[in-house]
């Protein structure tokens, strides 16, 4: 089981220096590794007001890294496999909403 810290209803700052502005941060306890899903992931989402129709970008934070350069996408349930692999080592996860258009994505974009 882990705790997801999601960081919701703010905006990213551009690189280099990023942060997330202007947000809201709730927690989930005792998630279960063996249930956790991008349907899941999507009610807890629900919760927040985020409906099918909110174009919603989710990032998983590498634990240790700066918003900078450990901001993984979280669009599939091969991304949550991903993010599932950290739990042996950390309790606590956090994950980033962004909404309408990805500050993160489009600069992933230009670094390529």
């Amino acid at each position: 089981m882990f705790t997801l810290e999601i960081h919701h209803n703010g905006q990213f700052t551009s690189i280099p220096g990023r942060s997330y502005l202007f947000g809201d941060t709730d927690w989930f306890d005792g998630v279960h590794c063996d249930v956790f899903s991008m349907v899941l992931l999507g009610e807890m989402l629900e919760d927040f007001g985020y409906t099918d129709r909110t174009l919603v970008y989710t990032h998983f934070r590498l634990p240790g890294e700066s918003l900078d350069d450990g901001l993984l996408p979280l669009k599939s349930d091969e991304d949550v496999k991903t993010l599932v692999e950290y739990v042996p080592f950390f309790t606590q996860l956090e994950l980033y909403i962004e909404t309408g258009v990805s500050i993160v994505e489009c600069e992933m974009i230009d670094r390529i």
